[in-house]
């Protein structure tokens, strides 16, 4: 009875059954043929080892009852030290699962599982182990909930382009412990990107209010006199825009706008545009006119140089419509002079009763008609040449052509030529 009274005090903890027969068994220096079995013969303990064994699971069940789980466990480690028992490990257990130390609990709760399989508490032990596995995962992570104003933002991890967690409100993401970036974004607003820093086990909430997006561009509306103006961007060589009437988006800043038509001057003209704005301009562009200057000799005038565009070929059909007419002209002239020659010849038969002086007047006019023959007939076909020339080359109307009109002025009267070079 003596050794019963150094037990541990069975009213005052729910182990008191088990204590107490491990308690009896050691102190007899009789273990039980079951944990006997689980964890080999301990009958070799000396006997102030057994009083050891005896004094330190005393202290341990009466600091485990008073809620002292760190002394408790302290005192079981002690015991198990001294002889390792299954229901030592039971109780080292039972510490660590109030402390939370759920990795260090498994590993106690296995290990009585190993030393005695059939216990009667095995199937709440197993039980238990499950639960800790899980608990121990989800603290092994972190959880991560993202918020914005206004909602329904997407939300990217670690990458601009990785794939969308989520929209927001975002909550209890589960993610690993670490530094990680935030992407956020959403239509009409300017994108966010934010550091966050997960604990393991814990959960980070984090809100973010996301500001309008302001435009950076703005509209410009093209529109000129004459229409159909071609517009280009930055000066005479920059890109095409359009042609007018136009409207386009413009990026925001300084912008130069350069318009132009053939027969008309260009115009260009600098603008500050702003984000958001529209702005509307409207250019009315001046005709063209030849330039006439002080030439040698006190004549006015120069060749013009001209481009193979539209002005080109229209020069060309006027050369070759007035090479045609005077062929036509040259035809004529051939015709009159056949035709006096006939006359004189045949002079008394066509003409009766005509003088001799009618007859010396046909025959003069015969020279002036054959000269005039040859004189339309070459300017016709150097004419229709020019014109044919010009029509067929007008066809690349950027290539600069080799020709021009000049116009000059003087004491004597004025002065008309045209100029080709092919």
């Amino acid at each position: 009875m003596a050794e019963r009274q150094t037990g541990p005090n069975l009213h005052r903890s729910v182990w008191g059954p088990i204590v107490t027969v491990v308690l009896l068994g050691v102190a007899a220096g009789v273990v039980s043929p079951r944990i006997a079995a689980a964890q080999g013969d301990i009958s070799t303990l000396a006997e102030d080892a057994r009083q050891r064994l005896l004094l330190q699971l005393k202290a341990g069940n009466e600091a485990f009852d008073r809620g002292a789980y760190d002394e408790a466990l302290l005192r079981y480690d002690t015991a198990a030290g001294i002889a390792e028992l299954a229901s030592i490990h039971y109780r080292r257990g039972l510490c660590l699962e109030k402390l939370e130390r759920y990795p260090e609990a498994i590993a106690s709760y296995k290990r009585f599982l190993e030393l005695d399989p059939s216990a009667p508490e095995s199937g709440r032990v197993r039980t238990d182990i499950v639960r800790f596995e899980a608990i121990v995962a989800r603290q092994s992570v972190g959880r991560l909930s993202v918020n914005t104003v206004p909602a329904d933002a997407e939300v990217r991890l670690d990458a601009a382009d990785a794939a969308v967690l989520g929209k927001t409100p975002l909550f209890e993401i589960t993610t690993e412990p670490g530094s990680h970036t935030l992407y956020i974004s959403k239509a009409g607003f300017e994108s966010r990107t934010e550091r966050v820093e997960i604990t393991p086990g814990q959960a980070v909430s984090v809100q973010y209010q996301l500001q309008v997006k302001v435009a950076a561009e703005g509209i410009v509306s093209f529109s000129s006199q004459p229409p159909g103006a071609t517009v280009r961007l930055g000066g005479a060589d920059g890109p095409v825009l359009g042609k007018t009437p136009l409207t386009t988006k413009v990026d925001a800043g300084p912008a130069t706008f350069h318009v132009s038509t053939p027969g008309y001057k260009p115009r260009a003209e600098s603008y500050q545009i702003a984000a958001g704005q529209r702005l509307a301009v409207d250019y009315s562009l001046e005709k063209e006119v030849s330039d006439v200057g002080l030439g040698p000799n006190g004549w006015k005038g120069g060749p013009k140089p001209g481009r193979r565009d539209q002005g080109v070929s229209g020069a060309g059909i006027g050369l070759t419509v007035t090479g045609a007419v005077l062929g036509i002209g040259a035809a004529g002239m051939w015709f009159l002079a056949e035709s006096t020659i006939k006359d004189a010849n045949d002079y008394d038969r066509q003409a009766p009763g005509h003088t001799r002086d009618a007859l010396t007047d046909m025959e003069a006019n015969v020279p002036l008609y054959k000269v005039g023959t040859w004189v339309a007939a070459g300017l016709g076909g150097a004419s229709l040449l020019t014109g044919i020339i010009l029509l067929v080359t007008s066809s690349d109307d950027d290539a600069p052509a080799a020709s021009g009109w000049s116009l000059e002025l003087g004491p004597a009267g004025a002065r008309v030529g045209y100029e080709l070079e092919f």
